[in-house]
Parts: C-alpha cells; sequence; structure tokens
C-alpha cells in the first residue's frame, strides 16, 4: 500500500473476503494513510453483497454495494473532482449508513411511544 502511494496512487481500493473485511496490518497501513490524506476504500471480494460501514467511521471508507471496480472508478472520479477525505466517505457510505444505522423511518408505525 505504501508502494502504491510513493508510486503516486492518490486513493487506494482493497478487495477484502466476505463483507469487505481486512487484515489488521491493512487497517493500519490504511489508518496511517487516512493521516495523510489518502484515501483508502475496502470493497467485498465477492461477486454479490456489501461494505458495510461501521457505525462510527474510521479510517476506512466501505464501499457500500459497489465492487472493486465500480469503487475504483468511483473513487477516481472523486479524487478528480477535488473530494476530500468526508466527502468520499459521504460519496461510499452514506445511503447505506442512513438505512442500517439511523431510526426507520415508519418506526413510529411498530413501536408507538
Amino acid at each position: 500500500m505504501y508502494a502504491a502511494v510513493e508510486n503516486g496512487a492518490k486513493g487506494l481500493v482493497i478487495l477484502g473476503p466476505g463483507a469487505a473485511s481486512v487484515p489488521p496490518s491493512a487497517a493500519v497501513v490504511a489508518a496511517d494513510l487516512f493521516e495523510k490524506g489518502i484515501p483508502t476504500v475496502a470493497a467485498p471480494r465477492p461477486a454479490t453483497g456489501a461494505g458495510v460501514p461501521h457505525p462510527v467511521p474510521g479510517p476506512l471508507i466501505y464501499s457500500s454495494y459497489l465492487s472493486g471496480e465500480q469503487a475504483r472508478i468511483m473513487l477516481q472520479l472523486a479524487i478528480n473532482a477535488g473530494y476530500d477525505l468526508e466527502q468520499v466517505r459521504d460519496l461510499f457510505e452514506s445511503q447505506l449508513r442512513s438505512a442500517v444505522y439511523d431510526p426507520a423511518a415508519n418506526q413510529k408505525f411498530y413501536y408507538p411511544s
């Protein structure tokens, strides 16, 4: 990962098994690169599935339902459009994060207060 950045990469996409999980060593490098302003996007390796973001945003940005190839193209477009790290995170994670962690829109119908 460091070599890719040294050779000019402005962002990285990592394919992880299952739900875009990455080994601890890659997470440490991603955190270091995040501090330097380099986004690292974790995408699921299987053809179907999702990289679900954690409840509290960390240094890894999860691709949601995008494959590795789609995530790479979206990251390239975001970097070339001048997006900062939080804008890149919102681009990838905002819809799935709100669907998973925000209260349901119809929650009041099932759980009256």
